[in-house]
């Protein structure tokens, strides 16, 4: 987050000065026409100190900014919005080979053990239930065994059809 904060240390302290930097110091006509508005309406906003989202969002894209910095300064976004913006666009663009190596460090930095270790079966975790193997006489342990061979199956064989030809 250092570098978020570097950035925002670089960044202008009033929209103005954004407006500014970004239009590299353009006259307030020639940014009224870059970005299609009338040089009055323009100017209002900027003797009125009353610039409006929709004026930064158009100067940004006319001039081939972001216009974040500018939002920021409107007080519409705080830099959590920006973290949490740039964590969704790194996500949304990584590769899932890029995702996996991203896992994979976070839990080798976590991990006390290696990930690579084998696992070991004579400690197991509390709260796993360890799996008992029973013979097949253990579970079929007071089954009469014509009466499973006569439950009914979830899947019909194709000879198991109805006079119909529907599988029953």
């Amino acid at each position: 987050m250092s570098n978020l904060l570097d950035m925002f240390i670089a960044m202008a302290r009033t929209i103005k000065q954004w407006i500014s930097k970004v239009t590299s110091e353009a006259s307030m006509a020639a940014v009224a026409k870059e970005i299609g508005y009338a040089k009055a309406t323009y100017s209002r906003q900027l003797q009125k100190n009353a610039i409006l989202p929709e004026t930064v969002v158009a100067i940004a894209r006319s001039y081939k900014a972001s216009p974040l910095e500018g939002l920021m300064l409107l007080g519409l976004l705080n830099e959590d919005d920006l973290v949490e913006f740039r964590s969704v666009a790194s996500l949304e663009s990584a590769t899932d080979e890029e995702l996996a190596g991203e896992i994979l460090r976070r839990l080798n930095a976590t991990s006390r053990d290696n990930l690579s270790d084998p696992v070991n079966v004579s400690d197991p975790a509390s709260n796993v239930t360890p799996i008992n193997r029973a013979t097949r006489e253990e579970l079929y342990e007071g089954i009469n065994e014509e009466e499973l061979l006569n439950l009914p199956y979830a899947a019909a064989t194709p000879k198991d059809t109805g006079e119909d030809g529907d599988s029953v």
